[in-house]
């Protein structure tokens, strides 16, 4: 129906236009047909205006090409429907045209109904096609991230976990399996347990359960036992998988071994004892060897003067015993900053005076609260913390342009507080580090120390540096000298 789905304004005119033309034809044959077949015209133009405009313009044809073969083709000029035979036929013609036009537009639209259902078919038929092939291709895809996963888990240098919102483990990659020595299955649920050390074990879990229960990170520094029995320190964190709506699913975790690290800190620990060992037995050896004998050549010299006041050459004498004193005092200067007796003989607080003294003697004065004792402190957290004062107030010579520091020192029962700042012309911490090892190699003793030290500063902003120090238990070994 090429007009079917045209405005009616459109499709009345086209079939009453058709219907006319087949009267028209039916005019012309009338000559050769006479007065039979007078609705050949109307039957004509009703069906073929309904294919072309649907139904409701076919009946419309109907009705006015019936009405107009009445007039011009049953009897000419005789009043229409006026014989009952005639108004018969009439009628059954009418209701013959009725039934063909209801007909076609049944079929019309049973197949329209049919071609609209295939092109629904064809569509879900494509739409399925392409659903299928979307899903093989995610499918697809999803096989390779897994085991592009499954490769990646299995070849991290770190131990890789899984557990469910319960905390309990589900999945365990290899290099956890050979850390522990425990099989993939043997690690199921919170059979991973057994590989921690007997010791850590309640810490462990309860730190664990409480991630769990808060549905938070999980970080903790343990040890684990593997197969043959050697203990490993690793450290251990895990975070909470969210989906899209925010709610914890699952937990994954990883588990780093510090065996390595822990062996670095030891040998970088006993550098630095023995550093500072042979900085003592350097000083040492300055101050009874080089320095003494300074200072005997210039007592015989002084000796001399005094026993001989008339000596001609008084005045190159008096010069010798000045340059004497000048390189007995920078050898002694030299000795402090290299490691001040004062801390082997008298201990850190008298030391940290002596390095204040210092300090005055070469323009800077320094603001010092101290309290009058620290109580007993090992040896190496005596010599960190005077390091740190130490290399804070040369920093301060050098760098800050000011000529006063502030410092100050605290002790509780567990931990040494410091402080050293200054209003000098700061600089940016991150840039500074990498010039430099004064920095690094303060923080680094502190972190050996197991402490913590943080530098504030910015350009134009002065600087502080601030430590926290653990205090060891008495009777326990510290951080520095396992």
């Amino acid at each position: 129906m090429p007009f079917v789905h045209t405005p009616a304004r459109i499709r009345y005119p086209v079939a009453l236009a058709i219907g006319v033309g087949a009267l028209a034809a039916r005019w012309f044959l009338d000559p050769v047909i006479g007065p039979r077949q007078p609705y050949l015209g109307c039957l004509v133009g009703t069906v073929a205006a309904t294919l072309t405009c649907g139904f409701a313009p076919g009946f419309a044809t109907l009705v006015v090409t019936f009405l107009a073969s009445e007039w011009l083709f049953y009897v000419p000029g005789a009043e229409p429907l006026s014989h009952p035979i005639r108004f018969v036929a009439s009628l059954i013609t009418f209701a013959f045209g009725t039934i063909i036009v209801w007909l076609m537009s049944a079929q019309r639209r049973a197949h329209d109904r049919a071609l609209a259902e295939a092109d629904r078919a064809h569509v879900r038929q494509q739409q399925l096609e392409c659903e299928v092939e979307r899903r093989q291709a995610l499918e697809a895809e999803l096989r390779l991230s897994r085991e592009e996963f499954r490769t990646l888990v299995n070849r991290a240098p770190v131990g890789i976990m899984g557990a469910d919102i319960d905390g309990r483990c589900t999945f365990a990659n290899e290099k956890w399996q050979a850390l522990t020595g425990l099989s993939a299955r043997d690690t199921l649920g919170h059979a991973w347990s057994r590989a921690i050390h007997p010791d850590d074990i309640a810490s462990t879990m309860a730190r664990w359960t409480e991630s769990v229960e808060g549905r938070k990170p999980y970080v903790n520094e343990l040890r684990i036992v593997d197969a043959d029995g050697t203990i490993h320190p690793v450290l251990a964190a895990a975070l909470p998988i969210r989906d899209a709506s925010g709610t914890v699913v699952s937990f994954i975790g990883t588990v780093m071994d510090l065996t390595d690290l822990h062996q670095r800190e030891e040998m970088l620990r006993r550098l630095i004892d023995t550093q500072e060992k042979e900085k003592q037995s350097l000083c040492h050896e300055f101050h009874d060897g080089l320095i003494q004998h300074a200072v005997g050549s210039r007592m015989l010299l002084e000796a001399y003067l005094r026993d001989h006041p008339h000596v001609p050459q008084r005045d190159l004498l008096e010069t010798v015993i000045g340059e004497l004193d000048r390189g007995i005092a920078d050898g002694r200067m030299l000795i402090r900053g290299i490691r001040t007796a004062v801390l082997d003989d008298l201990g850190l607080v008298d030391a940290l005076h002596d390095l204040v003294d210092s300090s005055a003697a070469t323009g800077l004065t320094v603001h010092a609260t101290i309290p009058p004792t620290l109580g007993p402190l090992p040896a190496a957290l005596e010599t960190t913390v005077y390091r740190v004062v130490q290399e804070s107030l040369s920093n301060v010579r050098r760098h800050a342009g000011v000529k006063t520091a502030s410092l100050s020192l605290a002790r509780t029962d567990d931990r040494i507080d410091l402080a050293v700042s200054d209003a000098g012309c700061g600089f940016e911490p991150a840039g500074a580090r990498g010039r430099g090892f004064g920095l690094t190699g303060m923080t680094e003793r502190v972190r050996l120390a197991g402490g913590d030290c943080q530098i504030d500063s910015a350009p134009g902003e002065g600087t502080r540096i601030r430590v926290t120090l653990p205090v060891p238990p008495a009777g326990s070994t510290p951080p520095a000298q396992r």
